[in-house]
């Protein structure tokens, strides 16, 4: 079980077991199991019986005239070629290109394009002959030849092949400048049609060997900025472009195009017939979807090919199961179908589902499904299938079935469906037990068996049983919180919070079974059978689980953990290199969990609803965010959902009506870009209204699936919301992710987490829950450093201020109330010894933590490399000019100008800090080679001024060096990020260097270090060199070395003349090639 695992079943266990004490007193002693329980099978997926290929990453495709299909599996560089239908003729593999990008069908050939090289195949795949060829796209035209179109520089280049490969022209039309060049196809008429810069440029030949730009293809406004892919054009002259954003777009005349949702499209192709095929990387289906109408295209008439062949047998994250008809079993995963499977572990049949299913009900020959506010139970035909709709204000999570009917939960309206199997309505009534009672039942699952209903609550520690007619009938206490719930063979089956299931007795309530499922899975959901057989699905390893009984019971009942909070501490040190008498940043962490608090929390839920998230993806994370419901404590906890995509929208301010956040979260819809700064920003101002409560902890919890459309103010609309007293949790949520910039974006790094599947996101949704719920960490804490001899530490430099006793060499911190996000600790120190050497002798802390329970913890020892200082050459300059290639660079100084700055460069000078890194700057001008290189300078305090822009003019820049004045505050982070947009600007010259070079005598103000971190990895993202200063005593290397990126661009100068010298150092390698 991996670390996160642990932490999580350890937190679930400890939630449940305050829950469980709390109002009810203690558990007691248990009388032991009297069933043992083993593992006898494990169901993965059977190989296809159908004849369709698996993609490993379905891309380029084109059909061929005889409407066979050619397609590009760019994960194992393979070329397959499929029937009309989908299924497969042959394949090969094409070796010597590099990685497949494109492909083109003739009459006779295969065109293969890769990145390094094409080759010309025939169709069986036997090798023609090596290719010449490099571009993005290939395409095959009407008059027998072969266009590749490719980018140089900031042209697009057509060349033209006859049949054998042979160039025979070149087009390009200078007045057309692009940036991105992805895709090529040919008309009916000859034009052809290029997927450049999220538009298609359709170009003509103009009879002398070239063909230049006639016209220009733009998707509506409202999506402009998308990515384009790929382009079709049919025999009628419809064009069809891909947007791996999540649309299909038309033009099919004179009139605007129309566009069409569909879930992460790759590439696409005119045919078979009447049709349309499209390659898809979406999470729920990897491979090639044919829409059977091109003329009307509707995505959910698309079909997988060989829909049962292919998908019946495969299992692909199990999410939900149950019971079927006698010993059967139906479940669900990503894939768009309802599965039957026997006992046996053998595939029987498949129900195709146009919409995501939130989960199933056996109980009967054929399954039903719940998606959003329907029910939906399959028939023969599919026409005969049977569908209801609960009002508009409800949201369906839940359902299951017996041979009589069907029960379904609705979380929003907190209700009950009960239909019989005759479709139907028999009842419904409110989880509420008394008219009146506002009460949110944080309901996770359903059961139905005979004349009762059996309801999971998670937060109140138990099975609500409940009759028919919705009176309570009973109540169940399961020791670990009940998430999921399955009722068989006079037993019922739950499956904990600590991922073991616990079998009681029907009748007496009495423990028959307890035991673990995974240690290395992730338990979704159970089912069970009369025979006594339990179905674990484990959505992270593919699988389903099945035990039956046997074996010796356990000797013991699973208790839950001691009621202490688990307390966690790191420490670092930055950086990891330096000089002797050069300063190093320890930082010494306290994290941790704690068990519920009061409960009180004030909560932004801030949700991706991008087009990306199409498919099983905006399901899953529905499902995921009403799973975090379930670990808050109703009435005491405030929601707020912000959903966002192009732009971000409150769908639901703060309440403590959980109920109008479950239909906030039913109604985010998948379309458009990504826009973090303003969902960060609507996030924030629900923290500026009437309804945050002063006093009570503020938690941001945003996840999203892709990077951001526009990055910079990212890092800043973070800092602006944190500086709310807010906590921000990030979640990245699948592949595409910026985990760096989600992890900067995050209070501390450790609040970022990574799920790379559906599986895994509703576990980090609950673990974050679990983390948020304890308002304190610790009570107070003492903490004790013990310094080595060598380590000489900097008076004043401990934050919070530390108690220094230098006989000991001991910093003690003495804290109080610390709250659940954890406490932070720094001081920096000085090596006197070279090597590699520890910062600290040891660290320990003695604490009583929010539960009132004493403990201790030791901290890591981290070690630096300490070298000896070197000797700056104050000529270094001329060597450089001397021994490079001279360049020219566009640089900006980013100069400190807060009130430290009029201080005396060192003690007894009369001369300010000020003044010396003025005059170290004109230094810096002279050794540059004005006006062809360019200089900016910047100026930081409180805030950020651009005091004068590139320029070559020495006399404008001696000017703005003149004129700088002084102010409070040392916002490191604004005078990059004001250096970093200067060099966005048309000033600079895409043939010069673009440098930032930062002088700071201090630390980061305001708690901005964490911004100034980004805001250097922006710079240096973007391909800026970043060079940093530390001037005098008090400046903070370990951050500056971390700006920088590169210890070799971060230096030390104690004086004025080191300085200079440095400002020359710096000059002599920004104006060399490297």
């Amino acid at each position: 079980m991996s670390a996160n695992r642990r932490i999580l079943v350890f937190l679930a266990t400890l939630a449940a077991s305050m829950l469980t004490a709390g109002g009810r007193g203690p558990l007691g002693a248990q009388p032991l199991p009297t069933e043992g329980y083993q593992l006898v099978a494990t169901w993965k997926s059977t190989a296809p019986s159908g004849g369709v290929p698996t993609f490993g990453r379905a891309l380029a495709i084109d059909v061929a005239e005889d409407d066979t299909v050619y397609v590009v599996d760019s994960r194992n560089n393979t070329v397959h070629h499929l029937k009309p239908g989908g299924e497969a003729i042959g394949s090969w593999t094409v070796n010597g290109v590099g990685s497949l990008l494109d492909l083109a069908v003739s009459t006779d050939r295969v065109y293969v394009l890769g990145q390094t090289g094409g080759a010309i195949h025939r169709r069986d795949g036997t090798l023609v002959r090596a290719w010449a060829a490099r571009g993005a796209g290939v395409a095959f035209g009407p008059d027998r030849r072969v266009y590749v179109a490719r980018l140089a520089g900031t042209s697009t280049f057509i060349d033209v092949y006859d049949v054998d490969g042979n160039q025979l022209e070149q087009w390009r039309d200078p007045n057309i400048a692009t940036l991105s060049v992805f895709a090529v196809d040919v008309g009916p008429d000859g034009r052809v049609y290029v997927v450049a810069d999220g538009a298609i440029y359709v170009y003509r030949s103009n009879g002398a060997g070239n063909g230049t730009a006639s016209g220009l293809l733009r998707v509506r406004r409202a999506i402009e900025g998308i990515t384009l892919s790929d382009v079709a054009v049919d025999a009628a002259g419809r064009v069809y472009a891909a947007s791996p954003s999540g649309y299909l777009v038309v033009w099919s005349g004179a009139g605007p195009p129309t566009d069409v949702a569909f879930v992460n499209p790759l590439r696409l192709a005119v045919g078979p017939g009447a049709g349309l095929v499209v390659t898809t990387d979406a999470a729920d289906f990897k491979g090639i979807v044919y829409l059977p109408d091109r003329v009307n295209l509707d995505p959910k008439a698309g079909v997988p090919w060989g829909a049962k062949s292919d998908v019946l047998g495969k299992m692909l994250t199990p999410r939900r199961v149950a019971g079927g008809a006698g010993a059967d079993v139906v479940f669900l995963d990503r894939q768009p179908a309802v599965q039957r499977w026997s006992s046996a572990g053998q595939p029987l049949d498949l129900w195709p589902t146009s919409d995501f299913a939130a989960d199933v009900a056996g109980g009967a020959p054929r399954p039903c499904i719940i998606t959003g506010r329907a029910i939906r139970c399959f028939d023969v035909p599919p026409a005969d299938d049977w569908i209801v709709e609960i009002p508009a204000t409800g949201w369906l999570t839940a359902v299951d079935g017996d041979a009589t009917g069907i029960a379904a939960l609705d979380l929003a309206d907190q209700k009950v469906w009960l239909y019989g199997r005759d479709h139907v309505l028999r009842d419904s009534w409110p989880l509420q037990l008394a008219p009146g009672d506002t009460t949110f039942f944080t309901i996770s699952d359903v059961a139905l068996a005979g004349n009762r209903v059996y309801l999971a609550d998670p937060s109140a520690g138990h099975v609500d049983i409940r009759n028919l007619d919705g009176t309570r009938a009973d109540v169940l206490p399961v020791p670990a919180g009940p998430v999921r719930v399955a009722v068989a063979g006079g037993a019922v089956y739950v499956l904990g919070r600590d991922e073991r299931v616990w079998k009681y007795g029907l009748a007496d309530k009495q423990l028959r079974a307890v035991w673990e499922t995974s240690s290395d899975g992730t338990a979704n959901d159970l089912a069970a059978d009369a025979a006594g057989r339990v179905y674990v699905a484990d959505a992270k390893n593919d699988r389903i689980l099945v035990f039956q009984p046997g074996g010796a019971p356990p000797t013991d009942v699973p208790v839950p953990p001691s009621t202490k909070c688990n307390i966690t501490t790191d420490k670092r040190a930055a950086p990891d290199r330096v000089e002797i008498g050069q300063p190093v940043t320890v930082q010494l962490v306290v994290r941790g969990a704690c068990p519920l608090g009061d409960g009180r929390l004030d909560v932004v839920l801030v949700i991706d609803q991008s087009g990306s998230m199409m498919g099983t993806a905006m399901p899953a994370a529905q499902a995921a965010a009403l799973s975090f419901l379930n670990e808050l404590r109703p009435g005491a906890a405030q929601v707020s959902v912000v959903g966002f995509a192009t732009t971000a929208e409150v769908l639901q301010p703060l309440t403590s009506d959980l109920r109008q956040i479950v239909r906030a979260v039913s109604r985010l819809t998948p379309q458009g870009q990504t826009n973090y700064i303003d969902a960060l920003d609507r996030a924030r101002e629900q923290y500026l209204g009437p309804a945050a409560r002063p006093g009570v902890p503020r938690v941001v919890v945003m996840m999203t699936d892709g990077k951001p459309t526009n990055r910079l103010g990212v890092d800043k609309a973070a800092q602006d919301l944190k500086d709310t007293g807010a906590t921000l949790y990030t979640i990245g949520f699948g592949s595409t992710i910026d985990a760096d910039l989600l992890r900067s974006m995050a209070t501390t790094p450790d609040l970022y987490f990574d799920a790379p599947t559906e599986a895994e996101l509703g576990d980090v949704y609950r673990e974050i829950a679990r983390r948020i719920t304890g308002v304190r960490l610790l009570q107070q804490a003492t903490v004790v450093d013990r310094l080595p001899a060598d380590m000489r530490y900097e008076s004043g430099s401990s934050l919070p201020p530390a108690t220094y006793d230098a006989a000991a060499r001991t910093l003690t911190w003495r804290l109080t109330e610390v709250p659940a996000t954890g406490r932070t600790m720094s001081f920096r120190v000085r090596p006197a010894q070279a090597g590699r050497r520890p910062t600290n002798v040891a660290a320990t802390m003695t604490y009583v933590d929010a539960t009132g329970a004493p403990g201790e913890a030791g901290f890591p020892v981290p070690e630096v490399t300490v070298t000896r200082r070197s000797i700056w050459n104050a000529h270094l300059p001329l060597l450089y000019k001397n021994r490079c290639q001279p360049q020219r660079a566009d640089v900006v100084l980013v100069m400190d100008t807060s009130s430290s700055m009029l201080e005396p460069e060192r003690a007894g000078s009369a001369t300010n800090k000020l003044q010396a890194a003025v005059a170290s700057a004109r230094s810096f001008l002279e050794v540059t080679e004005l006006p062809e290189d360019k200089v900016s300078i910047v100026a930081f305090d409180s805030a950020a001024r651009v005091v004068e822009p590139l320029t070559g003019s020495r006399a404008a820049l001696g000017f703005a060096l003149s004129g700088l004045s002084t102010g409070v505050g040392t916002r490191i982070d604004l005078g990059l990020q004001r250096a970093t947009a200067e060099l966005l600007t048309a000033r600079h010259q895409r043939n010069h260097a673009p440098v930032i070079i930062l002088l700071t005598d201090g630390r980061p103000s305001g708690g901005s270090e964490g911004g100034a971190l980004a805001a250097g990895r922006d710079a240096r993202g973007l391909g800026f060199a970043v060079y940093t200063i530390g001037f005098g005593a008090d400046a903070d290397m370990g951050v500056l070395s971390l700006i920088a990126g590169r210890h070799d661009r971060t230096f030390f100068a104690p004086s004025a003349g080191a300085l200079t010298q440095i400002y020359q150092q710096i000059a002599g390698k920004v104006l060399c090639e490297p």
